[in-house]
């Protein structure tokens, strides 16, 4: 698996995942539009030279309620126990948002779904984050689980060790989440 900067959104165009509002978002411009305003870095994940699955990125910050806190310090969520120092813990209890890096996008293409590509990913993802602590605070990755009575991506986030810190609603089709990168 090779993951590299997607300098051409045109290369996506044969890419399809099975998600038919995500192939739309993908296929309508949105995508694009997203990349050219420059809401999120898109980048590729190759196997061979075939385009296999894609994911963007963009700065985000976190904002938890005083329970989501709570639950975070308690170690109730879904990454466990995050040990932050007893110096530190008064100044993150205190904050109102949190930096993160934001997954913005994520898609595996849909005939390499089901063999732990988006796991993979996700993971290497935090890897590359924490490594570049040295040019740039961050302390959570957050993201919006895709979540819909069609489709939902809540199972495969919680996997991977990510948290809601909001309900799913009617109004919605997606959910905050997030994972500390602290401790």
């Amino acid at each position: 698996m090779n993951i590299v900067r997607l300098n051409d959104i045109a290369q996506l165009d044969d890419f399809y995942c099975g998600v038919s509002a995500f192939d739309n978002f993908i296929h309508s411009k949105g995508l694009a539009r997203s990349v050219e305003n420059n809401f999120c870095v898109p980048y590729k994940v190759m196997i061979g030279a075939k385009i296999v699955a894609f994911f963007a990125l963009s700065c985000g910050s976190l904002s938890l309620d005083e329970d989501s806190k709570d639950d975070f310090f308690d170690g109730y969520t879904n990454a466990g126990n995050v040990s932050v120092p007893e110096s530190y813990k008064d100044t993150l209890r205190n904050k109102s948002h949190y930096p993160s890096i934001d997954l913005a996008y994520l898609a595996v293409r849909d005939e390499y779904r089901g063999r732990h590509i988006g796991y993979d990913i996700v993971k290497v993802i935090e890897e590359k984050i924490k490594v570049s602590f040295d040019f740039a605070g961050c302390q959570f990755v957050t993201l919006d689980a895709y979540h819909t009575e069609d489709y939902s991506t809540l199972r495969f986030y919680e996997k991977c060790g990510y948290t809601k810190c909001q309900f799913p609603t009617a109004w919605s089709d997606t959910v905050r989440m997030y994972k500390p990168l602290i401790g």
